[in-house]
């Protein structure tokens, strides 16, 4: 029982330190993401993240920072919740359920998470907080993404 739990704090922490996503990410000091298991039992990061799924993480894309706002300096962090079927792992909805303020990283934000994968039976939703700013270090690439290195061609 003390395994499983360790276990589970464990991926908590990786999906946590493993994501910080956005097109030019900083830390997020007030967004912590969360996920709801097969189980039904909701897992909440304990500190800056996008919770305790991106463990499982198959392909995530990072979401593009629209020139258009960067050129405007537009900042924010949009929150994306995604349904995700156990079966495969495949986003079958998503929605932002809390603005950046600026509906273009909004956009951003929801066009690529709806692309996500998730290794099958583990998650049923997860929140992901974005973060869009103008500061930071540069981002890390996400695990299965091709973001960053072009398009790819045949």
């Amino acid at each position: 029982m003390k395994l499983q739990q360790r276990m589970k704090l464990t991926v908590v922490f990786v999906f946590c330190f493993a994501i910080g996503i956005a097109a030019q990410t900083d830390q997020i000091h007030d967004e912590f993401g969360s996920a709801i298991d097969a189980h039904g039992i909701r897992h909440v990061a304990r500190g800056p993240g996008f919770g305790p799924s991106s463990a499982d993480l198959v392909f995530g894309p990072k979401p593009e920072y629209p020139y258009s706002e960067r050129a405007r300096h537009n900042e924010g962090i949009a929150v994306v919740r995604m349904d995700i079927d156990l079966k495969t792992g495949i986003v079958t909805n998503a929605s932002v359920i809390r603005s950046s303020g600026f509906p273009k990283l909004d956009d951003a934000a929801f066009n690529a998470l709806r692309r996500w994968r998730f290794k099958p039976g583990k998650w049923k939703e997860a929140e992901v907080p974005v973060v869009f700013t103008m500061h930071g270090p540069a981002p890390t690439p996400l695990p299965g993404s091709t973001h960053g290195r072009g398009p790819l061609r045949p």
